[in-house]
């Protein structure tokens, strides 16, 4: 039997929860989150990150609340939330920040609720602590339900709902807020809505999507979130801002980890998608197994390895793969010349990285005297990083997995080049940054100190003689060691 969720007893009454909602957005002196979020930016301005805060504290407790039944846990996550928006705050879509709060503020709560499920415990909740009537049973159930779904809508669609239902702006507002026409508020909203009931009846849940919006509506006003917490989220948000939490003690340590591990988490994905559409672009340009054979049969395999590779730095300090093991063999005949836009840059506070990033290039040059036929079929696949940096805690590198998509290989997959000529992929990784770390894996390396930092490639690929695959020699081919300057300021 199909479960049902409370729904307010009247439509009078939902119209009414609307404009209680609706006078919680007069703060900010009228103005939309995005241009709130930019004076946050611009200056720091205490009053305006405060608006924020104050503007969507209802929704993002009620995420918190559903969630997490336990207060304190529920009033940590709501923290973080915001902390994580301050250290984000330049990432953050100005038409869409309701949005991407709803969608920190689960991430916040399932991972606190995860963790507390790993550690099999639950904190006792402190005797006379007034507690908000949180659903039971199979209610509770359904909510979770909803949250879950609501939040595998794609952002266009969830973002409307947020923003009329869950914090019960007017389409009129809500148009303001996306910078979109208000009719197309409207029809989105109402294939938002018909969506999202459609996946609930497929979970079990009955609801029309005239009801759904009124169990939003309700589970917003019912959240009740305390002024008590947000006067204290103001205040750890803004000491936040200019670095001087730490000190003061406004962050416990659990919120602090918890923070912390969602900027972390947030990387992750972002590499899963942002940087898996570049690279799949780069794979379907450029291909990533690079395969070297000449064109040329009967080649003098005895000929002078002019092109030996360079000794590796010390190993205590490299991050990324070892160097070419000495049972594989050099590429012969090439060179690989890792070369930057820039070869200074600079730290910076809050970036994803730690610093500005430089654009790397990576060039194949024929140093020998006939022509080389290479297959360009996705050239990320083999490339391994080295960075040597100036001590072990100045860099740090996280991995993901991506999916690859690889398209059946053209000729133009197979460029020849002439004696003496270069070729460069079409790929331009950037550092600090993601950068591939085998087949489907990308790697991110960001910066925690300034000094100089040494990047090396390697291309580990396989000899072929002909253009038939015949018996297969790992061989690699080393580029030069490039540094790179990174400075306090810039």
């Amino acid at each position: 039997m199909a479960r049902k969720l409370k729904t307010m007893p009247t439509s009078r009454l939902s119209v009414v929860i609307q404009n209680l909602l609706a006078d919680l957005r007069l703060e900010g002196d009228g103005m939309t989150d995005g241009e709130l979020l930019a004076r946050f930016l611009s200056s720091r301005d205490e009053d305006a990150l405060a608006a924020l805060v104050r503007r969507h504290a209802p929704m993002v407790w009620g995420v918190c609340r559903r969630l997490l039944h336990n207060h304190h846990d529920a009033e940590d996550a709501f923290q973080a939330t915001f902390l994580v928006l301050v250290r984000k705050a330049a990432d953050v879509p100005r038409q869409a920040v309701a949005n991407w709060l709803y969608g920190v503020a689960r991430q916040t709560a399932v991972r606190l609720r995860a963790t507390a499920a790993k550690r099999g415990r639950r904190e006792m909740q402190v005797v006379n602590m007034p507690e908000p009537t949180v659903p039971e049973g199979r209610d509770a159930d359904s909510q979770s339900v909803l949250d879950e779904e609501l939040s595998r809508l794609p952002d266009h669609y969830r973002g409307v709902i947020v923003l009329c239902d869950l914090e019960g702006m007017t389409r009129k507002v809500a148009a303001r807020q996306l910078g979109i026409p208000e009719g197309s508020v409207a029809s989105r909203l109402a294939r938002a809505r018909t969506m999202l009931a459609k996946r609930l009846t497929q979970r079990g849940v009955a609801l029309s999507g005239g009801a759904l919006a009124a169990v939003l509506a309700q589970q917003a006003v019912s959240a009740g979130v305390p002024n008590s917490v947000v006067d204290s989220t103001i205040k750890a948000a803004s000491l936040f801002a200019v670095g001087e939490a730490a000190t003061t003690g406004a962050i416990s340590v659990k919120v602090a980890t918890l923070t912390e591990g969602v900027i972390k988490a947030m990387l992750v994905m972002k590499l899963k998608s942002a940087i898996a559409v570049v690279l799949m672009l780069g794979l379907m340009a450029t291909g990533a197994t690079l395969l070297i054979y000449r064109t040329a049969a009967g080649q003098d395999e005895k000929k002078s390895t002019a092109e030996k590779p360079v000794e590796p730095a010390a190993k205590k300090e490299a991050v990324g793969h070892e160097a070419p093991s000495k049972k594989t063999e050099a590429a012969k005949g090439l060179q690989l010349t890792l070369s930057a836009d820039k070869t200074e840059t600079h730290m910076k506070p809050g970036a994803d990285y730690g610093a500005v990033p430089v654009k790397l290039k990576l060039t194949f040059t024929n140093t020998s005297d006939k022509p080389i036929k290479l297959n360009a079929y996705a050239v990320p696949e083999r490339i391994k990083f080295r960075c040597v940096s100036p001590s072990p805690d100045s860099i740090r590198k996280l991995t993901g997995e991506v999916d690859m998509i690889l398209k059946s290989p053209t000729k133009e997959d197979y460029p020849v080049l002439q004696p003496g000529k270069s070729w460069s992929p079409n790929w331009t990784p950037s550092f600090p940054g993601a950068i591939p770390d085998g087949f489907a894996t990308i790697a991110a390396y960001s910066l925690h100190q300034p000094g100089t930092y040494k990047l090396r490639m390697t291309v580990y690929e396989n000899l072929r003689a002909g253009d038939e695959a015949q018996a297969e020699q790992a061989v690699w081919l080393e580029s030069n060691e490039l540094e790179l300057k990174v400075r306090e300021k810039e």
